[in-house]
């Protein structure tokens, strides 16, 4: 077999499923957009509330806000896997999607912290999209030659939601309001609910993406895929309408008896391929005019290679159903029973466990930079900055939500630039553990060295306070965190997935969702604490250099894993 470092980029993509990874990207837009969008404005709104009693107690309850939506995903990921497993991938994206519009908008609307409160444990707890959209990913691209790009498609929707997100939450929502209420029922609705609009905006991109995968995304459960797809046939039939496909396009026969189904696909349908680890897939024919509609499933069966098998003819294929229920004869819709030793084995464990602790020190950076940047500049009476080296560290930079947002959003932009067109060459050239153990290695120095942006302030205020070179550290902060992160994101998902045995890798990935959770809901109630004590001790470094640790320790228990 031909080594994976040694593959072009031309290998990886040939009989590359584009199109249905191109919608499920879409739909993994959803949940940074929609998780992302409240942290510009994040200080503000619980300043507002009055929750707080002082501006050093903003962080703890921040982790309050942050710690809920991940409790609520804990709670629920193994459950929506499980459902998922047995009930269908396609019908948990879409309850996830319209789940997170409610509890969205929910937010916007809250009047006090406790009603903000209850609507991040809601969006946590009703959308399992999260480990079903990797599950979707590993089983439309089961191909070793293939997993680095579908996988990259994660970071890459998440970079670009992590863009959309920060932008929407920021320029939209309007935390400084007038000092009487507008006359007209438009800018009331926004004084008296300044965080209102932008969660409107999200809740209806949600909605479209709900829509978009009914429609076009085809079902990629093992036996379930097989089944009547209404959303599929409805766009189908448009298209035929609209003439944009004919009867020829993918032509399948269908021949069934008793026993057996025979699927006989005709000479204009895709040929079976022998990939170099001897599985037949189908060849999508991305470079043909019909890859679009292929890429669809309409008008064509897609072979996965672990539903399939081997045929004297090459042009047919043998599903083995049973005649009483019509499910494969070896791919229940109903899981066998299982033991959690045999699925959860060492080395499925250990890139969950190291996916943990990335996931503890993730969550806490993209809740609480925002929260740091909006505190205001620290200054004595004369205007001497209090903030000295090395550890006399107080306040903020007194960024804005605008300003929080464009931040955030650099961050996006910079993981799209480097999941795009940096890592894939990183990827080919370079052995896995070493990129691995390297990219652990960074985030203990990159915390160690954040919370140093103070002193970038101007020693004296004098007139108009500038954070001109702050600015700077920051955005170049950002960019080298956010391609060390997109590497570990994506090696750990790869890892997480190939060890997985394949009928269970719906579980699988719910647990590694809930060990994330769990992760991202107990770290912020730490960092926002110890955030918390730092601004009041004037040592506003001790919930960065906390992360610092546990990134140590993230090091320390990578070394002990091997990435496929």
């Amino acid at each position: 077999m031909t080594e994976h470092t040694n593959l072009t980029f031309k290998d990886q993509i040939k009989g590359f499923p584009l199109v249905q990874i191109l919608v499920i990207s879409f739909i993994k837009l959803a949940e940074p957009i929609a998780f992302t969008s409240i942290f510009p404005y994040a200080f503000y709104m619980i300043r507002d509330f009055g929750v707080a009693k002082s501006e050093a107690e903003i962080s703890t309850y921040a982790g309050y806000l942050a710690a809920v939506f991940a409790f609520g995903q804990f709670t629920s990921a193994i459950v929506w896997g499980k459902f998922a497993d047995v009930y269908g991938r396609k019908i948990v994206l879409i309850l996830g999607l319209l789940g997170s519009s409610f509890s969205i908008l929910l937010l916007g609307f809250s009047s006090n912290f406790w009603m903000a409160f209850l609507a991040r444990g809601l969006s946590g707890l009703l959308n399992g999209n999260s480990g079903v959209s990797r599950s979707v990913i590993g089983e439309i691209a089961p191909h070793k030659h293939h997993q680095g790009l579908a996988f990259l498609s994660m970071p890459v929707a998440w970079n670009i939601g992590g863009v959309f997100g920060p932008l929407i939450g920021g320029t939209l929502s309007h935390p400084f309001r007038p000092d009487t209420p507008p006359s007209s029922a438009w800018g009331r609705l926004n004084w008296d609910y300044p965080y209102a609009l932008p969660n409107m905006v999200i809740a209806a991109i949600l909605i479209v993406e709900a829509l978009i995968t009914y429609f076009c995304l085809k079902e990629t459960h093992p036996t379930l895929q097989y089944h009547d797809d209404p959303g599929i046939n409805r766009t189908k039939r448009l298209l035929r309408g609209l003439g944009l496909i004919g009867q020829e396009l993918g032509e399948i026969e269908v021949v069934e008896d008793e026993e057996t189904l025979l699927l006989v696909k005709s000479k204009s349908s895709e040929t079976v391929n022998v990939l170099e680890d001897g599985v037949p897939t189908a060849d999508y024919g991305i470079n043909a005019s019909t890859s679009f509609l292929r890429g669809l499933g309409i008008g064509s069966v897609q072979s996965q290679s672990e539903f399939v098998e081997d045929a004297e003819d090459e042009n047919t294929i043998f599903l083995v159903k049973s005649a009483e229920s019509g499910q494969s004869a070896d791919l229940e819709t109903d899981l066998e029973p299982f033991e959690w030793r045999s699925i959860l084995t060492p080395k499925v464990l250990n890139p969950i466990l190291a996916y943990f602790i990335m996931q503890s020190h993730f969550t806490a950076f993209d809740e609480f930079l925002p929260i740091f940047v909006s505190y205001p500049p620290a200054y004595t009476d004369t205007g001497a900055r209090v903030s000295q080296f090395p550890l006399h560290l107080k306040g903020g930079l007194g960024y804005t939500p605008k300003r929080a947002g464009d931040l955030l959003s650099s961050s996006g932009f910079f993981g799209m630039f480097m999941v795009l067109l940096v890592f894939p060459t990183i990827d080919r050239k370079f052995n896995r553990n070493t990129v691995f153990l390297v990219a652990l290695g960074i985030f203990p120095l990159l915390f160690a060295i954040l919370p140093y942006v103070l002193l970038f302030l101007p020693q004296q205020l004098d007139g108009d306070l500038t954070t001109k070179y702050a600015d700077q550290f920051l955005y170049a902060f950002v960019f080298i965190r956010v391609m060390v992160a997109s590497s570990l994101m994506t090696l750990a998902m790869v890892s997480i997935n190939s060890n997985a045995k394949k009928e269970y890798r719906g579980i699988v990935n719910g647990a590694a969702i809930s060990a994330a959770s769990l992760a991202a809901c107990i770290s912020p109630l730490f960092t926002g604490r110890l955030m918390t004590v730092g601004q009041a001790c004037n040592v506003a470094g001790l919930g960065w250099w906390g992360l610092g640790i546990i990134t140590t320790l993230g090091f320390i228990q990578g070394c002990f894993i091997r990435v496929n």
